[in-house]
């Protein structure tokens, strides 16, 4: 019996199954890889630190302790208004916003936060954060990342509180039984929450 050469054959076989593995491992690295950037950037909205902040936030703006007129008229006219403990006309209850905003720091956060108080539905706000380089990109992805809220609140709320908060993440180490914070390690980044307001 003559003995067939089989070198070509296994040769184009081998080129296959490499090419097919290789398109798999591309289609799953192109659909995989946006996934994870996707959740890393998302990490930070509506995590539970912010959550509670923005409760205790919105629990200070429903005490009616500050010039609501102005608020609702600056909603209605530029689709947001940008609240401070400043706002609050009750000296005490200034002070609880200003220790509370300190107090709520996540690893020891740099103290930067802007709260955006705006109408139940977010489409005209959407669209102010979209037009305008005011906002930082982030918080622009974080606005544009929330649904409209286009059906009625259960709560019959009509205005909407988005907060951005500074945070600080800094690595430490132990060295002699004390913890040194590594200032190489030191990261700032900015994390999201948004709670309706009931008023």
């Amino acid at each position: 019996m003559k003995k067939l050469n089989n070198k070509g054959f296994v040769l184009a076989e081998t080129l296959v199954v490499a090419t097919f593995v290789m398109g798999i491992f591309a289609i799953f690295y192109n659909n995989f890889y946006p996934l994870m950037s996707e959740y890393e950037k998302r990490e930070t909205y509506d995590d539970i630190d912010s959550k509670y902040s923005v409760f205790w936030i919105k629990r200070l703006i429903q005490l009616n302790s500050y010039n609501a007129t102005n608020m609702i008229n600056n909603v209605n006219s530029n689709g947001f208004y940008r609240f401070t403990c400043n706002d609050i006309m009750d000296a005490d209850r200034k002070k609880i916003c200003d220790a509370l905003l300190e107090k709520l720091e996540v690893s020891k956060a740099g103290g930067v936060y802007n709260i955006y108080i705006t109408k139940y539905n977010l489409t005209t706000f959407k669209n102010k954060v979209r037009n305008n380089n005011a906002f930082s990109s982030s918080l622009q992805d974080y606005v544009l990342y929330l649904p409209d809220y286009k059906r009625e609140s259960l709560n019959f709320a009509n205005y909407r509180i988005i907060a951005e908060f500074e945070r600080i993440a800094s690595t430490s180490v132990m060295m002699d039984d004390a913890v040194v914070a590594d200032a190489e390690k030191v990261k700032k980044y900015y994390s999201y929450a948004t709670i309706e307001v009931k008023k």
